[in-house]
């Protein structure tokens, strides 16, 4: 019998791309599933805009769910095949944790079943979850996430093909990035991004668990990766599974005051969770070097002067243990 899979998206202010991603899971995707839409305090025009396709799937013949995080019906969230869940934006790990949770802590979610968290301004190309359920199927004991291989929305240039994270530098490695393709056997990995993951429930239950939510937003994904390999567990990436990536929808692109921010007090933070004594000053060492001679100047030749104070308030914010404030715009102040 094969598995069923639970699909994990997050919206935030992004209507149009979820729509999109939405309309497209019917076309695409040719094994059982179930869609999870976690709506993280978005503005109302956005979540009715969420709903209104929501219900097009439910005068189609779908069972469709709509909740909020503080009043979901288990049976309900289950049985149906598109969930809508509105909280409050806590971050993108929180909104994540809020269907994992549900499914890590029931036992009527069958182990033998899979979660893919995906984001909501990717395009899932045909066959994509299919081989990476192929892949995961291979060895269950060995695997702890697969991934796809991740395209810029635009171009037919690679944006994540895995990596290595050498946590004494504090520097990783991304594999592959800007290539057209992979023209070489694939290397170790630690690290797959957040963007598109598949993980067998069993593996949530025993090994993954939940992700951080002190991590507002970035980096979370490599803690948790860091973990899952960590705990003896391969990271696979599947080459011929293909998705593609609008970057930065949700959050002002790749380079803005709210990703510089959080950017930076997501990696002083994994810098402190995975380095221990020496080799989180030798981490540390590498970060303030680099900040102090290349980063910072770069950022003044290019007239980009909010990369330094967004780098130095995330930093000292997250060096001190400041709390994480919930935020309803992505904007840092």
């Amino acid at each position: 019998m094969q598995p069923h899979v639970y699909i994990i998206t997050v919206n935030y202010n992004n209507a149009a791309d979820t729509t999109l991603f939405l309309a497209s899971l019917q076309s695409d995707i040719s094994i059982s599933f179930s869609c999870i839409v976690i709506d993280n305090s978005s503005d109302p025009a956005s979540s009715k805009a969420v709903q209104g396709m929501l219900a097009q799937e439910a005068d189609a013949g779908k069972k469709v769910y709509f909740s909020s995080e503080n009043s979901i019906n288990v049976a309900r969230f289950r049985a149906a095949d598109f969930i809508h869940i509105i909280c409050a934006n806590r971050g993108f790990a929180a909104a994540n944790n809020i269907a994992l949770s549900q499914i890590i802590n029931n036992t009527n979610f069958s182990k033998e079943d899979y979660v893919f968290v995906v984001n909501n301004d990717t395009c899932i190309e045909k066959g994509c979850i299919e081989k990476l359920l192929d892949a995961a199927q291979k060895n269950p004991n060995r695997i702890g996430i697969t991934a796809p291989l991740i395209y810029y929305f635009d171009e037919n240039k690679i944006w994540s093909a895995g990596g290595w994270f050498y946590k004494s530098l504090g520097l990783l490695k991304a594999y592959h990035k800007g290539q057209a393709n992979i023209s070489m056997p694939q290397k170790p990995i630690n690290f797959l991004t957040g963007c598109a993951w598949l993980i067998q429930i069993d593996k949530l239950r025993k090994v993954t668990g939940l992700l951080d939510e002190a991590y507002f937003m970035y980096y979370e994904d490599l803690d948790y990766s860091l973990h899952v390999h960590e705990q003896g567990y391969e990271l696979q990436l599947v080459p011929d599974a293909i998705l593609k990536h609008k970057i930065g929808s949700s959050s002002q692109g790749e380079i803005s005051p709210f990703a510089t921010y959080w950017m930076m007090r997501g990696r002083v933070r994994t810098l402190k969770k995975h380095n221990k004594y020496f080799t989180f000053f030798t981490a540390m060492a590498v970060l303030l070097f680099t900040r102090l001679f290349f980063v910072f100047p770069m950022a003044i030749l290019k007239g980009n002067l909010f990369i330094i104070q967004k780098q130095c308030k995330g930093f000292w914010d997250e060096i001190s243990n400041h709390p994480i404030t919930i935020l309803n715009e992505p904007a840092i102040t």
